[in-house]
């Protein structure tokens, strides 16, 4: 199944037993999630791979955008705005 609230509820379910692997894995497999409200949570978690997760779902999230963004009306400056919050998390992978 892939249903936002059971999704939600699993990932939930995943960092409270602070399994990185199985969450990484069920992020893969399923799409049906805020992944935006994830990736605020995990980016202060304080194990460095769920961070990295944080980091890989605003890099996703990016791409979304950037590949919708011609279909669009939003500002500019929403699309910056998106752009710079990840570029903060830039410091995980150094």
């Amino acid at each position: 199944m892939n249903i936002t609230v059971v999704n939600e509820a699993y990932n939930d379910l995943l960092i409270e037993e602070e399994d990185h692997v199985t969450l990484r894995s069920s992020l893969e497999t399923h799409d049906q999630y805020d992944a935006i409200k994830l990736a605020r949570r995990l980016e202060k978690h304080e194990l460095l791979e769920f961070r990295r997760i944080a980091a890989l779902l605003y890099r996703v999230s990016v791409f979304v955008i950037d590949q919708s963004f011609p279909l669009s009306s939003a500002p500019v400056q929403i699309f910056w705005t998106i752009v710079l919050s990840t570029l903060d998390l830039s410091w995980f992978w150094d």
